[in-house]
């Protein structure tokens, strides 16, 4: 039963090991101002999380891989990053600038 016990708690830490965070801020194009509220979404997976009011971003425990980003707020064009490197208990830094945009009605 101890083995079992072992066995599961170390491929629990496995897992955890092979996930890292993606983290960053979202400003405007051209003003550079933050962007609270943006949107961030890993394409293809349902994790994502919104910039706080500092315009910034974190998402935890995205599994070891390489990514796409979509951005999105309301004025703004969508814009996607690719090649979004994660690797195992590491932070990657992404940094999004917005182009403002009319919204059609």
């Amino acid at each position: 039963m101890l083995f079992v016990l072992a066995t599961f708690q170390t491929a629990v830490t496995q897992e955890e090991d092979r996930t890292g965070t993606i983290k960053g801020s979202v400003t405007d194009y051209e003003t550079k101002t933050l962007l609270p509220g943006t949107n961030v979404l890993i394409v293809g997976t349902p994790m994502g999380a919104a910039a706080d009011a500092e315009g910034k971003f974190t998402i935890q425990k995205v599994p070891v891989g390489n990514y796409t980003l979509e951005f999105r707020i309301i004025g703004y064009a969508p814009l996607r990053k690719t090649d979004i490197i994660v690797k195992s208990e590491r932070s990657t830094i992404v940094h999004a600038e917005l182009k403002m945009t009319l919204v059609e009605t």
